[in-house]
């Protein structure tokens, strides 16, 4: 507890003192999977949702019933509350049906494919360099991206 209590508070600067730690830092990541742990035990073995999905503290449930998705998140978010000290921001939470997307790590998961979202497609187009090339087109492996990846072979030959 003494070495993560240093992790956490070597954060910290000097003038002010913020909740958490920076985002993309591997102990983040490492962190969200433990904590989060006991809500993926109650969304899976308590609530017993078949189609759920997390990633760090993003996640999704699919279901094809609005009256039993917005239970979930009732009591997904009395869950966190009570037993993580958590809440979901109003504006993070969505009930929407499948088809229209699913907006989730940078994609759009449709029921017949996925889509790299615009947004992530203009940091790519920015941010693009010979050292970082393997690294998007990794990226582009999980997505519906022919057409993104026969742009970038004709326009970088």
């Amino acid at each position: 507890m003494k070495i993560i209590g240093e992790i956490i508070s070597s954060f910290n600067s000097k003038d002010k003192v913020e909740k958490g730690i920076p985002l993309g830092n591997v102990t983040s990541q490492i962190f969200a999977n433990i904590y989060l742990n006991e809500l993926d035990y109650f969304v899976k073995k308590v609530l017993k949702i078949r189609f759920y999905v997390r990633y760090n503290d993003d996640f999704v449930i699919i279901d094809n019933n609005q009256r039993r998705l917005s239970d979930y998140l009732v009591k997904i978010r009395k869950f966190l509350k009570k037993n993580l000290l958590l809440d979901i921001p109003e504006d993070k939470a969505s009930i929407r049906k499948f088809n229209w997307g699913v907006d989730f790590l940078g994609f759009t998961v449709l029921p017949n494919c996925v889509l790299l979202r615009n947004q992530t497609k203009t940091k790519i187009f920015e941010r693009f360099n010979r050292s970082n090339a393997e690294s998007y087109f990794g990226l582009l492996k999980h997505c519906n991206s022919y057409n993104l990846r026969t742009y970038h072979a004709r326009t970088h030959r």
